[in-house]
C-alpha cells in the first residue's frame, strides 16, 4: 500500500423492503490516521426512484456530505475532502 491506506467494501440495501420512514447506518471502525494528509473518502451510490430518501455521511458525528432525492437510474461516484480538523482516530457513518 506504500503511503495509501486503501480499503474497500460494499454495501446493498433494498430500500423497497422498508417502510418509508426507516433508515440503516454504516458505521466504520475508528482508524489511526494521525500519519496521513489529504484525507478523502470516495464511494459511489446509485439513488433511482420517486421515493427515494437521503444519503448522508457523518464524520465523529458531523454531516460532511448529503444528497436527496432521485439522482438518476446511474451510479455515481462522490469524493469528499476530510478536513484536518478530523479526530486521530474518526468514525465515519
Amino acid at each position: 500500500l506504500g503511503d495509501v491506506y486503501k480499503r474497500q467494501w460494499y454495501m446493498y440495501l433494498e430500500c423497497a423492503a422498508f417502510p418509508p420512514s426507516s433508515y440503516a447506518t454504516l458505521t466504520s471502525e475508528c482508524v489511526d490516521v494521525s500519519n496521513f494528509s489529504n484525507m478523502h473518502l470516495s464511494f459511489a451510490y446509485h439513488m433511482y426512484g420517486g421515493d427515494m430518501g437521503t444519503l448522508e455521511i457523518l464524520v465523529d458525528g458531523s454531516s460532511v456530505w448529503s444528497l436527496s432525492g432521485d439522482q438518476g437510474d446511474s451510479w455515481q461516484t462522490a469524493n469528499i475532502a476530510l478536513s484536518s480538523s478530523v479526530s486521530m482516530s474518526p468514525r465515519i457513518s
